[in-house]
Parts: C-alpha cells; structure tokens; sequence
C-alpha cells in the first residue's frame, strides 16, 4: 500500500484528504439517516424543531471526529505485514479506538446533562455548546492526523 502512495503525483496530505473521502461518506450515509429519523420522531414528541440542526451538526461532527481517528491509527500502526493472520486478528487498535469514542461520547453526554439538566440551560445553549465541544474535539484529531500523518508518511517513504 505504501509503496503505491509513493508513486502517486499528490502530497501526502492530498493523499490522507483522499483516504478520508471514503470513510466518511460512508459513515455519513450509515448514521445521519438513522439521527434524522429519531429526532424527527423526537420532534413530533415535543422536542424543539432547532434540536434535529443542533444533534444533525453534531452527528456529523462526531462522524468527522471517529474517520480523523481511524486514519491516525491507521497511519500510527500500519499493517504492512499480512502474512501472519494472528498479527491481524490481535490488534487492538479497534478496542482503543472504541474506548476513545465511547469517553469522548461520555464527556458529551455529561456535559449536556450538566448545563441542562443541573445548570438549568435552556436547549439552545446546551446544544450549542455541545457542538462546539465536539467541533473543537473535531480540529484537534483533523490537526493531529494532518500535521503528525505526513510526518509518519514521510517517514514510511524513507523507510
């Protein structure tokens, strides 16, 4: 695989945008129609109509957040050797990553029932605070992936 991406005519971080394409289209399509559904379904329950812009922006985010990752452990612990299956079938990279997302998800959560359900905050704070959370949470993993990936790009070529 890498010895591929060193014939490509592209920078390593149009290399890592193009790898990026796939997943999160893909990850796209499998969770925004089933958010949308629910907070539709939320809605007619009496959810505020803003809430389905606010939980919609923070899906995608997340999505964002999970497919930078993904790419960064991917990139951090290549699997360049597929020979030996039990190398393959033991990587925790994916338990790691589950762990990540479920404690970023975690903070999320209790960071809405705090300014909602103890603060008192109304939804439209709450939310919007959420999806800054996550948009900052969002730039830092896109800002590790591009800055640290190259360099483990660059270094994969002169190995």
């Amino acid at each position: 695989e890498y010895i591929y991406m060193k014939c490509i005519p592209m920078s390593y971080h149009d290399q890592i945008r193009a790898m990026l394409v796939s997943g999160i289209l893909i990850s796209l399509l499998g969770t925004l129609p089933y958010a949308l559904v629910l907070n539709m379904i939320a809605v007619v329950f009496g959810l505020h109509p803003a809430t389905l812009l606010y939980t919609t922006a923070i899906t995608v985010l997340f999505t964002l957040f999970v497919n930078y990752e993904q790419l960064l452990f991917d990139l951090a612990f290549p699997k360049l050797n597929w020979e030996n299956e039990t190398a393959i079938k033991s990587n925790n990279r994916s338990l790691i990553s589950v762990l990540i997302d479920l404690t970023v998800g975690a903070i999320l959560i209790g960071a809405g029932y705090l300014l909602y359900g103890k603060l008192h905050l109304n939804i439209h704070i709450t939310t919007s605070v959420m999806i800054l959370l996550t948009a900052v949470l969002t730039f830092a993993m896109r800002t590790a992936l591009f800055k640290w990936g190259v360099q483990v790009m660059e270094h994969l070529e002169s190995a």
